[in-house]
């Protein structure tokens, strides 16, 4: 069960041709999960109801690996596509020959092995929410926590520089220029708390508890269930917390220093992945298996020799 765009004899063939060629390198069955993000393709819904189709088909798999690229979408749906595919193997690992962020990289933690290209990048945990002004542009729900963040650096920066002078020009002690100091700072940060909208940042941290729960939970069900809840706390709130956008790259390196299970994708799996990339625009699901042929040979009689008891077979074993 598959589908891919532009579907062509031709096309047919070859992706028939780099499936069967990347397949035979994994340890098990491959599955291909790729979304054509031009034409706005992202996890939701309607492609975990999909997949369950698919691997309902394909059945249950002792090891299966799936070739991952995707810019993400729901959390749910991502929670979701996790449980599908451990649902139908023993041992998940996915590939990322070209990138696998946001809810893309929600997947990945649910695998017991990231094998990433040379090339290959994953992606903050960040949910993006509507923007308020109505773009059709998502922003992090981390601009808020953010800005906090600045309005916070700002006030002390400024409270430090404002004490630094009365100190230095003034000569006062430390106790009363503190003191003075500290209505000068108020009028300039008071206006711009002021503009925190607190529904705004409690939505937002709604949003963003949603991402670390299913960090936590994908991660302590399967790949990571090694290793201590807080360790996996900490590699969670890494890939919430503390990337400045949503579209910073996470590459092998930096994948590797927070924790997460990446191996290098060797060259020639990498070679094939990206060429079946480039072949197709958006590509789901997997070749189906050989069909087994029945070579075995047809049994021929055993010769015997009337009434001799002990006379030998043609495989040399003796008859009674």
């Amino acid at each position: 069960m598959l589908t891919f765009n532009p579907k062509t004899p031709e096309t047919s063939r070859e992706v028939n041709r780099l499936m069967t060629e990347i397949e035979n390198k994994c340890q098990g069955r491959l599955f291909c999960f790729y979304q054509n993000q031009s034409t706005g393709e992202e996890i939701d819904r309607n492609i975990v109801i999909w997949v369950r189709s698919a691997l309902k088909e394909l059945g249950h798999v002792k090891s299966l690996t799936v070739l991952v690229d995707s810019p993400g979408g729901d959390a749910d749906a991502a929670f979701h596509l996790v449980r599908t595919f451990r649902q139908h193997t023993d041992s998940l690992e996915v590939i990322v020959a070209n990138w696998a962020k946001s809810g893309a990289t929600l997947v990945c933690l649910g695998a017991d092995k990231i094998l990433m290209g040379q090339d290959a990048e994953l992606g903050p945990l960040d949910a993006q929410l509507r923007a308020p002004t109505g773009s059709a542009i998502p922003i992090s729900a981390l601009n808020a926590f953010k800005s906090l963040e600045y309005l916070q650096r700002y006030t002390l920066d400024t409270l430090n520089l404002a004490i630094l002078l009365m100190l230095q020009k003034a000569r006062m002690d430390i106790p009363y220029a503190i003191q003075q100091s500290l209505p000068f700072v108020s009028c300039i940060a008071t206006p711009l708390y002021q503009q925190v909208e607190p529904k705004e940042l409690g939505e937002a941290r709604r949003h963003l508890a949603v991402a670390e729960e299913y960090g936590e939970r994908i991660m302590s069900r399967y790949g990571y269930s090694s290793i201590s809840k807080q360790k996996v706390k900490e590699i969670v709130n890494k890939l919430v917390w503390e990337y400045p956008s949503h579209s910073f790259v996470i590459d092998f390196i930096e994948a590797q220093q927070i924790g997460l299970k990446v191996e290098t994708l060797d060259d020639a799996r990498s070679e094939l992945c990206s060429e079946l990339l480039d072949k197709v625009k958006g590509y789901l699901g997997f070749i189906p298996p050989k069909k087994a042929t029945n070579s075995m040979p047809k049994s021929k009689p055993i010769k015997t020799e009337k009434a001799n008891k002990g006379a030998i077979n043609e495989t040399g074993s003796k008859i009674s």
